[in-house]
């Protein structure tokens, strides 16, 4: 009997060991996969000066945000998102017309475990 309560604790600790395994893997992906087309529709190209392009908070938001809820709706319902718009030469925050932006994601999975990861986009001239 002693045998059974202890193989049935086993199986009970890897099934739950391989869900959070699955979840946290399924949330990497999905992170650090990001489409370049969904950041890349929220640039301002109306300008054909390569130096005066940048990035449109509202539009990055929007759409980065509608991503991740239809791609992380499989396994988590929660998260938190912030973006941090930066300055390139002066390395500090950016309110107009910024061409650097920090995404940060958070996952709650439970008191003892938040994911936590960044992403950093920036616009770069191709043709230098």
């Amino acid at each position: 009997m002693l045998n059974m309560l202890i193989a049935f604790t086993l199986l009970v600790n890897f099934v739950v060991i391989y869900d959070f395994s699955y979840r946290v893997n399924y949330i990497n992906r999905t992170f650090y996969l990001l489409a370049s087309g969904v950041v890349e529709n929220a640039i301002d190209v109306t300008n054909e000066n390569p130096e005066l392009l940048y990035f449109i908070p509202l539009e990055l938001e929007a759409s980065v945000t509608s991503y991740l809820i239809k791609e992380l709706y499989p396994v988590t319902k929660v998260f938190y998102i912030s973006f941090t718009y930066l300055n390139e030469q002066q390395n500090g925050l950016c309110f107009d017309r910024c061409r650097l932006v920090d995404i940060h994601l958070r996952v709650p999975f439970s008191k003892l475990f938040d994911y936590k990861k960044k992403l950093t986009f920036s616009i770069i001239n191709q043709y230098e």
